[in-house]
């Protein structure tokens, strides 16, 4: 974890985000396609002074989730701030509203092993709900995929590993990939993790950048997993690996108030 802090100290220095996968450094959608415009209202850009740093999701006007390892970098909330309702990562949307973080809330048992890869952002000011900008619905207690459904990704994370940042949102199909398969494949898979992607020939993923963002059911309905790691983007053999927001529920609700 040393070392990826140092890449994230390194990254914001720069204001070159690489992120995805931070056991190495790594996490885009690889593999997919540009969304429309208001078709993942619930998407936010996570930022560090005015650059990309992770994605994250609405839970609520003053709550945005993300992932724990895109909020330790901060001793406190100087800098960060989430745009919602955005389509485009540079320029502006007139839907887009920009808004400062208040407080960083990491779940305490993020640990070295990326587990419990979890946080809330709480707004400094509430976001107006609409069309363009609208909460995720939670899924139920410990509710998990089941064998052969298909999941959706999305973010602004780079298209290869090591590649550039799109500037139109991206999103993918993932399949979903049980925890024993996972478990076997990256090792290190906990209870509390979520995988997804194609095993035998790879080709679609999230990448660097997309950490912390949102993996949906299919009809992105309800946020199953955050974007926490993986191996490289997109490789045959490594699906990539969430945190499954079902075993947070009342972590989140404790945190929400």
């Amino acid at each position: 974890m040393k070392l990826f802090v140092a890449a994230l100290l390194v990254v914001a220095a720069t204001a070159t985000p690489v992120f995805r996968r931070p056991r190495l450094v790594d996490r885009r959608v690889v593999g997919g396609e540009d969304a429309e415009p208001g078709q993942f209202p619930h998407q936010v850009t996570f930022q560090y002074y005015g650059s990309h740093l992770c994605g994250g999701s609405v839970l609520d006007e003053n709550t945005v989730i993300t992932a724990a390892h895109c909020c330790d970098i901060f001793s406190d909330p100087s800098g960060a701030s989430i745009i919602a309702g955005n389509h485009l990562l540079e320029g502006s949307d007139s839907t887009e509203q920009a808004i400062d973080v208040a407080d960083i809330i990491i779940n305490a048992d993020f640990g070295f092993d990326l587990s419990n890869d979890i946080c809330l952002l709480k707004l400094a000011e509430p976001l107006e709900l609409n069309d363009a900008v609208q909460p995720i619905a939670l899924p139920g207690d410990r509710e998990e995929p089941e064998e052969g459904d298909i999941l959706i990704a999305s973010g602004w994370g780079t298209t290869s590993s090591g590649g550039n940042l799109p500037e139109v949102l991206q999103w993918v199909r993932v399949p979903y990939v049980n925890d024993n398969v996972c478990d076997n494949l990256n090792g290190g898979v906990a209870e509390s993790m979520i995988c997804a992607g194609n095993v035998e020939d790879g080709g679609v993923d999230t990448c660097q950048g997309d950490s912390g963002g949102p993996l949906t059911d299919e009809a992105v309905s309800k946020l199953l997993g955050l974007t926490s790691w993986g191996y490289g983007c997109a490789q045959p053999g490594y699906p990539g690996v969430y945190t499954q927001v079902s075993y947070f529920l009342d972590w989140i609700a404790e945190n929400s108030k």
